[in-house]
């Protein structure tokens, strides 16, 4: 128990997983699910890691994702729907470093 809140024969229970636990990917990976589906995604039964909607596709690497879409507005829809659900987004302008994959978009040809 944290300091000043010690009482005799009393123990506190965690509500949620904390950062570092071995459960914690998991636990995200669901929370993180649930919140992609009420969007309009559905999960991959080949792959639990991809998430595909009518107009995005997402991959997930524990607190990672990628999201693909040929119209960059489709991605702004989903972003604005995921922060009214309260998920905090980063959202980088260069994929190329993801996971160490070196990705490069092309031209078009």
């Amino acid at each position: 128990m944290p300091s000043r809140f010690e009482e005799d024969r009393k123990v506190l229970k965690l509500q949620r997983s904390l950062y570092g636990l071995c459960q914690s990917p998991s636990n995200f990976l669901k929370h993180l699910k649930e919140n992609l589906i009420m969007v309009g995604f559905t999960q991959s039964q080949t792959d639990p890691c991809l998430f595909i909607s009518e107009n995005v596709i997402c991959l997930v690497y524990v607190d990672d994702m990628l999201f693909y879409s040929p119209n960059e507005t489709d991605l702004d829809i989903v972003f604005e729907k995921l922060r009214k659900l309260n998920m905090e987004l980063k959202v980088e302008d260069d994929v190329a470093g993801f996971l160490g994959v070196l990705i490069k978009k092309l031209d078009g040809k």
